[in-house]
């Protein structure tokens, strides 16, 4: 098991396509930040120049204290500037990491050298949720460095916001995220070819919240009628699907039940996804 997860890792930092994810998501945070400074920079010559010396003080100052909300350093590092694009550029590289040995043929020669099938599950299931966890990492901290550069220096005069307990919510957000990877390894070991795993991993998830958010609504319509019904007992489900709680599920004024309901859903998830995937696994290896 341990020469295999070695052989793994080793494959892994010399794919160009990992740099490659690595780089695009960096580069997506740092550009959605720049733009959010841009913005914020118009709106202040906008208040300044329009009014003149004249200026409303309280609209100024209202608009510094809705940007110091939303882009401090540390809500930076909450929020999902880098998260859309990562699941997509995770869901690409899933597609090609799981399903490489099997397309390349390859897959033999590795149970040839008397590794289990568990091992090799094992091994790819940990080094994909390591891929996650360093570009996770990666995106949390280029998004704090560039808040700090871009919105707590001059003339954007508002000290950043501190969240209690900022770690725990990004230990939340990060546990989403490694359900969500293990979905996508789940459908890319279901499907085994490189093509279709990408496709299905960008569009069935989505298709999935799609028929559950509308399901839900019909469920809400045809109940509605009954005196006893509440509505928000059902569109509750929805906040635990996956792609939910990897977007919003894990916000500052959480109550600290509905954050502990969100972390053990989010990690059932890694469990349940990484479990079905060790029995697609074990099933097409027999075939093999």
């Amino acid at each position: 098991m341990g020469n295999m997860l070695k052989f793994e890792c080793r494959r892994l930092f010399k794919k160009p396509s990992f740099y490659v994810c690595l780089g695009l998501c960096a580069v997506f945070t740092i550009l959605t930040i720049v733009v959010s400074r841009a913005n914020f920079n118009d709106m202040l010559k906008y208040y300044s120049s329009s009014i003149g010396d004249e200026y409303s003080y309280y609209s100024l100052e209202n608009m510094k204290e809705t940007f110091a909300k939303n882009f401090s350093p540390d809500m930076l590092a909450l929020n999902n500037t880098g998260i859309s694009m990562m699941s997509t550029i995770m869901a690409i590289f899933m597609g090609i990491f799981v399903c490489e040995d099997r397309v390349r043929g390859t897959i033999k020669n590795i149970y040839a050298r008397g590794y289990s099938r568990t091992d090799v599950f094992l091994a790819k299931f940990i080094v994909a949720s390591a891929t996650a966890t360093l570009i996770f990492t990666a995106i949390t901290l280029v998004a704090y460095i560039s808040g700090w550069i871009m919105f707590a220096t001059k003339p954007f005069a508002v000290e950043p916001l501190k969240v209690n307990g900022i770690w725990l919510l990004i230990l939340g957000k990060f546990v989403a995220i490694l359900g969500v990877t293990a979905l996508y390894f789940m459908l890319s070991e279901l499907i085994g070819t490189t093509g279709f795993s990408i496709a299905a991993n960008i569009f069935l998830p989505s298709v999935a919240s799609m028929i559950l958010y509308i399901g839900l609504e019909l469920i809400y319509f045809v109940a509605s009628k009954g005196d006893n019904f509440n509505y928000e007992a059902v569109m509750k489900i929805a906040e635990y699907w996956i792609y939910s709680l990897a977007s919003s599920g894990f916000a500052e004024e959480m109550k600290v039940e509905d954050y502990v309901g969100h972390l053990c859903a989010s990690g059932g998830y890694v469990i349940l996804f990484g479990f079905l995937s060790w029995l697609i696994a074990r099933k097409k290896q027999v075939k093999n």
